[in-house]
């Protein structure tokens, strides 16, 4: 499996918000998160623990020239009850 890990995420935890430019991420790092739906999702693995926790895409945001500015995840509800301190986190991938 492919993992984006923490370090590569700028962090603000005013905003409670994981960021990254999409080109700063390993290839092929969007998946379908559940095997029945085509969800499209992230898996990250933390630099601090080593454990996964996956983020499934809430929001794709578009300029007037339909050019993609940045999709937004937030955590699956498995990753929240692994890890409830998820609760109220967003990664922001910026398309530069």
């Amino acid at each position: 499996m492919i993992y984006a890990n923490t370090k590569l995420f700028a962090v603000d935890p005013v905003s409670k918000a994981l960021t990254v430019d999409i080109s700063e991420l390993p290839n092929d790092v969007f998946v379908r998160i559940y095997p029945d739906a085509c969800d499209v999702g992230i898996r990250v693995l933390s630099d601090k623990t080593g454990k996964v926790s996956e983020w499934v895409q809430s929001n794709e945001q578009r300029d007037n020239e339909n050019e993609l500015m940045f999709y937004e995840f937030v955590p699956t509800p498995k990753s929240l009850r692994e890890f409830p301190k998820l609760a109220g986190w967003k990664i922001i991938t910026f398309n530069d």
